[in-house]
């Protein structure tokens, strides 16, 4: 039963960590979208 869970945290935790990792660079690449759109307009504007 020990090993068993030993085993199993690793295993549930690195595809939880390479999701938020994922989400982050998402939504670090979504903002840096936002802004390029708004430095456009008043660019452009």
């Amino acid at each position: 039963m020990r090993t068993r869970k030993k085993d199993i945290r690793p295993s549930l935790s690195t595809p939880l960590v390479g999701y938020g990792i994922m989400l982050l660079s998402l939504g670090c690449f979504l903002i840096l979208l936002w802004v390029l759109t708004i430095v456009v307009r008043v660019v452009l504007g």
